[in-house]
């Protein structure tokens, strides 16, 4: 950073760092919501079978990563995944 001489110069970098500081923010609000949508119990089984019939590899935090030549491990994973999920949605049941 520079050194501010002047109260035109202060006034510049207050804004600057408003500015940087709004742009942060939005990003970080951003990444939580992605973050809070593929958590949801529906996108995880979702992205699971898209991923295990898709044989691709999808963008969550608990990508489904194939096993070649193995339908029993990808059944057992199918399983655990949509466990979680049951457990997830009974865990974090939104109170009325």
């Amino acid at each position: 950073m520079y050194n501010i001489r002047t109260v035109e110069e202060l006034r510049v970098a207050i804004a600057e760092l408003e500015y940087e500081t709004k742009q942060k923010e939005k990003s970080i609000r951003k990444d939580i919501s992605l973050t809070v949508d593929s958590l949801r119990p529906a996108n995880l089984v979702k992205n699971l079978f898209g991923s295990f019939l898709n044989g691709t590899q999808t963008q969550s935090l608990l990508a489904y990563k194939p096993v070649k030549g193995s339908f029993k491990a990808g059944i057992v994973r199918t399983a655990v995944a949509f466990g979680t999920s049951l457990l997830v949605r009974r865990f974090f049941k939104k109170k009325e």
